[in-house]
């Protein structure tokens, strides 16, 4: 019989589909995990249910990690209780996450449940033999429950769950059912400790080996950066450096609210130079008002994004996104110090008067608004470098700067200024407080003047064509 080629290739694409349906059907999942049928009888509507007021005090999640759960009641201010981890009693616990598993097993309902002699004792299939996470829970009332969980169901809404003795397999929720199988990441607090930034009495940090300390604290002078930001205040530091705040808090500080933790190690290895520890690329520790701590170093990258990072007083090292650090990173150490040269501000300027070279002139800044634009030029000049320390006893300055300034009471208040003690200033009867600065300049080389400060040995340095084409523009 003669078949045209039209027809060949229609038994062929009938032959070919018969295959397909045969191979669907032989690798059709006809499981008992798949094709399980639940019954949902009444007096099994509750896998665990103890009576009301009885609470979880313990439980032990053996699911690979092996996490010893503890309710501390000894605070009688606190009714609820602190769960710790009794292996770590200082790690830091999300106490919501640990008390949604201590609520979820406390009254644990089933969405239906199948008897064991309907399952021919194949547990394994379900993910209830050597593999199913075992939680031991204890209760308030002296009460235990074993609880078993297995696999998800095929349609992810359940876990198979068993209680140890029983004779029915469960299904639970989802949601809970993950739970079970929760490790140490997922039970931590990722917050940090939040220092209140516009109330710091103290920050160091550090870049390398570059490190950098500074105090803020009631101030033993009268120069602020009223120009960034009315809370803070400058001081000379280790070598004389001031910290510009507003590009520190730009760079370094404001980044810190999204610094979470991402996950933990909790036996790390001792050599620190695994994560890049041993010298950390950035140190930081900031201190608050109420006495609250950040200190942490930060290491090596941890791949998938992630950094490491140790915290004072943990023997944990823990991941952070590195993205939150990226802008640290890319700060410049140099930008971070104030290179202005002068810290007062316009509005507390009340006379400035400048000598040198065949001048001598006096402004009033904060009266005049000629004044004020001129005394502008110079407050927005920048010094050029940090020099070793020099000393201006004995040296004629070139320039001479001499600033009378007057800070209003409620200037005072809002800044929280109350308590200077110190300084080149005095109290009036009004509550305000009037002070005096000196600048000199003297000459450092053929290109620079060095900067000294009431007579203070000079750490900076300005170019001198700079600063004399500044003061003469004033006059």
């Amino acid at each position: 019989m003669n078949i045209d080629k039209r027809t060949k290739k229609l038994i062929m694409a009938a032959a070919a589909l018969v295959v397909l349906i045969g191979v669907y059907f032989v690798t059709l999942d006809l499981s008992p995990a798949a094709s399980l049928q639940i019954d949902e009888p009444p007096e099994l509507a509750m896998i665990i249910e103890r009576a009301e007021g009885v609470r979880v005090s313990a439980f032990h999640m053996d699911n690979g990690y092996d996490l010893r759960f503890i309710r501390d009641l000894s605070d009688s201010d606190n009714e609820i209780g602190t769960w710790r981890l009794d292996d770590f009693r200082d790690f830091r616990l999300d106490q919501i996450s640990v008390a949604t598993v201590a609520f979820s097993v406390t009254n644990l309902p089933s969405h239906g449940a199948v008897s064991l002699a309907d399952l021919a004792g194949n547990l394994e299939l379900y993910g209830l033999g050597a593999l199913a996470a075992r939680l031991t829970i204890d209760y308030t009332d002296g009460s235990r429950a074993v609880l078993h969980v297995g696999h998800e169901t095929p349609d992810g809404r359940f876990f198979y769950a068993m209680l140890e003795g029983a004779d029915y397999v469960h299904f639970i929720e989802a949601r809970t059912g993950r739970r079970m199988f929760f490790g140490h990441n997922n039970f931590m607090d990722k917050n940090l400790p939040r220092p209140d930034l516009l109330r710091l009495v103290e920050i160091q940090f550090s870049f390398g080996r570059e490190e950098f300390g500074f105090d803020i604290a009631p101030p033993t002078g009268v120069e602020h950066f009223g120009w960034m930001r009315d809370e803070f205040i400058s001081y000379g530091v280790g070598a004389g450096k001031r910290l510009d705040m507003s590009f520190a808090f730009a760079a370094l500080f404001e980044p810190l609210p999204g610094l979470r933790l991402a996950g933990v190690i909790i036996n790390p290895d001792e050599n620190m130079e695994v994560y890049g520890l041993s010298e950390p690329f950035l140190q930081m520790n900031l201190v608050d008002e109420d006495g609250v701590v950040l200190y942490f170093d930060v290491g090596g990258e941890a791949g998938d994004g992630l950094r490491y990072i140790k915290l004072q007083g943990e023997p944990f090292v823990f991941t952070i996104d590195a993205g939150v650090m990226e802008r640290i990173e890319g700060v410049n150490r140099s930008r971070l110090f104030q290179r202005r040269l002068t810290d007062v501000i316009t509005t507390q300027a009340e006379t400035v008067r400048l000598r040198g070279t065949g001048h001598d002139v006096t402004i009033h800044p904060n009266r005049d608004n000629a004044d004020a634009l001129a005394y502008r030029t110079i407050f927005e000049t920048r010094w050029d470098a940090y020099i070793t320390p020099f000393d201006v006893s004995g040296v004629p300055a070139v320039w001479t700067m001499d600033i009378d300034g007057h800070i209003l009471r409620e200037d005072i208040v809002e800044r929280q200024l109350d308590n200077i003690t110190e300084g080149n200033f005095t109290h009036q009867a009004d509550g305000s407080i009037r002070y005096s600065l000196t600048y000199t300049f003297h000459v450092l080389d053929d290109l620079f003047y060095a900067i000294s400060r009431d007579g203070e040995p000079a750490v900076t340095a300005i170019s001198r064509n700079v600063l004399d084409r500044v003061f003469s523009a004033v006059e």
